[in-house]
């Protein structure tokens, strides 16, 4: 026998070869086929991958057999490797049917042929998942879940089963299920099996389902637990969310150095392995750190490589994900035309997967984009279009009524905004993870937001704040939710809070006070230039400051001093034992401000360390609004808040007077506008003591 085959027949023409082809009987050509697939075999039997789909053709035109079968789904398997989507549920389909005319001739053969039809199922699921198809994945892997229960499957296989169905579960939103499912495959697993592959899959697929349900603890300690060994374990595809979750994980602890270590070290990982899915969500995960921390133009690196390897390999649910980070990039910027184009493609999408929570997300987001161009009418309707979705998640629903609002408010319709804003307090739910999915909207600076609105669309103060006192009561007193529905269509995210929502805020609304007695430690009327003793801090190297009858600090997109974003530039002195520090603001009228004007937007600010710091700002929570807010032992929260809004009939300079005082470790806020009387914006406990810093920053 030839090692290397030689060649005994040659065509001029197709034709030629087909005429001779159909000259030969059906029996004939079927032996001919046969004996061509069983010589590929006795010549590449270390390289049979490179000839699946010569080998499924001929040992098909030889007739349905088990051969035909196996290498008819192993062409699909490889088609769906190279990303060949449709191809591959062709090969696939055709293998079922094949089974499905097939009799077996003694229990060995129907056993195989009940493995194989356990195979085809599972790469359909497997391959409708990768494009977001997720309904139709979803049913081909419960058949296969239901066969592999009737068969004697080894766990691995069967654990792997369980995680596919659970990553449907996860894009569909049933976060309860998939923690059942999960737990059952973590049942099939010995004590010695901990620290494994499937240990660590399914460990991931109750971390992420525990993160939806507002649980974090859990989340923190299964990641943590997967970290512990992940590294030690061969690389496989289904790995790739274990090792995001991860990241996430340290993320949202703030330990931002250590998310971003391994972000680089899965990135090397994914490339060298060519696993182009992993590559693009890692690149994609990037986001984040960079996105928060204010460095806006790094956040969408790479981002076109991004949408073009899910794009090659169609996965066009990722693609709606991204493109709706790429419209908030684009929009804190100030690209409107780059967020409007961003933004009409993430609808499009949506609507190509006909999920409901992308279709409402989609639609706020272009709702955004709408009022940031002050378009008005295009803002109401993207957010009523929003609501108009029955399954989305609790927090997209109260996010929706919130801008709805807002758009009404800028359009003038003052009971219509009421109307929506009370119906977003009255289902407000705190986002529970920081990161990605909802961060703009996510925790108590927009609930600030919310009260901001209200209490200027109220005509009396009075009806307000006594609005303020039943909803913190309700809030206090009633759980965020009995019970968490699972959606009866295909949903994402559907986080909710267990127990009781508690507010962080002390005061709902500003209180009269009076300052306590003395001068400020320093005064300083920055006339031509500045006295003594400051310091610049510019982290990002990109704002200015200049003085000249007064202090003027410039602010570019994206600086700011809340939670991992320290960027905002900053003006710092060194301050020891009480203390009172106080700026005045001077604002344009409120009816002689060009809307298209960026707005004044900072206050005073006392740094110890990114993890204990306080700041009273202006205008940043809404407009004419005053928050005191900061981060105390690295955590983050908003203290107190209200509106000091102008008199349109007080003829003075439109002034606001920030105020800060220490006692002893108890700080005090205190603001007021123009000659008006003082308010307390709150009082808190700040117990670093040196070294300290006060001064004025801008956002």
């Amino acid at each position: 026998e030839r090692i290397v085959p030689e060649v005994e027949y040659s065509f001029k023409h197709v034709l030629t070869q087909e005429a001779i082809y159909n000259m030969l009987s059906r029996r004939r050509r079927s032996e001919l086929h046969q004996r061509v697939a069983e010589a590929i075999e006795r010549l590449y039997p270390n390289h049979l991958r490179e000839y699946v789909e010569q080998l499924a053709y001929h040992y098909n035109q030889a007739g349905t057999s088990a051969k035909s079968i196996e290498y008819t789904i192993k062409a699909g398997q490889k088609s769906g490797a190279a990303y060949f989507n449709d191809e591959a549920i062709h090969c696939v389909f055709n293998a079922l049917a094949m089974l499905d005319e097939m009799t077996p001739d003694d229990d060995t053969m129907a056993d195989y042929l009940v493995d194989q039809r356990l195979v085809a199922l599972t790469t359909l699921g497997e391959i409708h998942h990768s494009i977001g198809r997720e309904a139709e994945a979803e049913r081909y892997l419960r058949q296969a879940i239901e066969l592999a229960q009737q068969v004697d499957l080894d766990k691995a296989r069967f654990i792997r089963l369980y995680y596919w169905l659970g990553e449907v579960l996860h894009w569909r939103g049933h976060s309860q299920e998939q923690i059942r499912v999960a737990q059952d495959g973590m049942a099939l697993l010995a004590p010695e099996d901990r620290a494994t592959t499937e240990a660590a899959l399914m460990n991931q697929m109750q971390a992420i389902a525990y993160l939806q349900l507002g649980d974090v603890a859990q989340f923190q300690q299964l990641c943590r637990q997967t970290a512990a060994f992940i590294r030690n374990l061969p690389y496989t595809e289904e790995l790739r969310p274990a090792y995001l979750h991860i990241t996430i994980s340290f993320y949202d602890e703030k330990r931002i150095d250590e998310a971003l270590q391994w972000l680089d070290y899965f990135l090397t990982l994914a490339e060298s392995h060519h696993d182009l899915r992993a590559v693009a969500e890692t690149i994609e995960h990037y986001w984040g750190p960079n996105f928060e921390r204010g460095n806006l133009a790094r956040s969408t690196n790479n981002y076109e490589r991004v949408l073009k390897i899910y794009e090659d390999i169609g996965d066009t649910s990722r693609t709606w994900r991204y493109l709706g980070t790429l419209v908030w990039s684009a929009l804190m910027q100030g690209d409107l035309e780059g967020a409007l184009r961003f933004s009409k493609q993430e609808l499009a999408v949506a609507e190509i997967l006909g999920v409901e929570a992308f279709q409402a997300d989609s639609y706020i987001n272009l709702g955004m984009v709408a009022l940031c161009r002050y378009d008005w009418s295009q803002a109401q309707n993207a957010f009523k279009q929003a609501l108009a979705y029955k399954d989305q998640p609790l927090w997209m629903r109260w996010v929706a009524n919130y801008c709805l609002g807002r758009a009404y408010m800028a359009d003038g319709k003052r009971v219509a905004a009421l109307d929506q804003l009370q119906t977003s307090m009255e289902r407000f739910s705190p986002y529970v993870s920081t990161y990605r999915v909802g961060w703009a909207f996510r925790w108590w600076p927009v609930f600030n937001g919310i009260l901001s609105s209200l209490e200027e669309l109220f005509d009396d103060t009075n009806h307000f704040q006594a609005y303020c006192r039943r909803l913190k009561e309700t809030l206090q007193t009633s759980a965020a939710a009995a019970a968490v529905p699972e959606p009866v269509s295909p949903s994402c995210f559907r986080p909710v809070l267990t127990g009781t929502t508690a507010t962080p805020l002390q005061q709902w609304h500003l209180v009269a006070a009076e300052p306590s007695t003395g001068s400020p430690t320093l005064v300083d009327t920055f006339v031509d230039d500045l006295a003594p003793g400051w310091r610049w801090l510019d982290p990002m190297a990109d704002c200015a400051y200049s003085v000249n009858h007064g202090l003027a600090i410039h602010a570019v997109n994206g600086r700011d001093l809340w939670h991992l974003n320290h960027s905002a530039p900053r003006l710092l002195r060194p301050v020891s034992g009480d203390f009172s520090i106080e700026t005045t603001l001077r604002l344009p009228r409120d009816d002689q401000t060009d809307p298209a004007a960026a707005p004044s937007l900072g206050g005073l600010v006392i740094w110890h360390s990114a993890e204990n710091y306080l700041r009273l700002v202006w205008g940043h929570r809404g407009p004419a609004d005053v928050s005191f807010e900061g981060c105390l032992d690295n955590q983050d929260m908003i203290i107190g808040r209200g509106r000091l809004a102008q008199s349109q009939d007080d003829p003075t300079p439109n002034r606001i007077t920030l105020r800060l005082e220490r006692h002893g470790n108890q700080i005090r806020a205190l603001c007021r506008r123009d000659s008006q009387s003082w308010f307390s914006a709150g009082e808190i406990t700040f117990s670093p003591t040196t070294p300290i810093e006060v001064g004025l920053h801008a956002i």
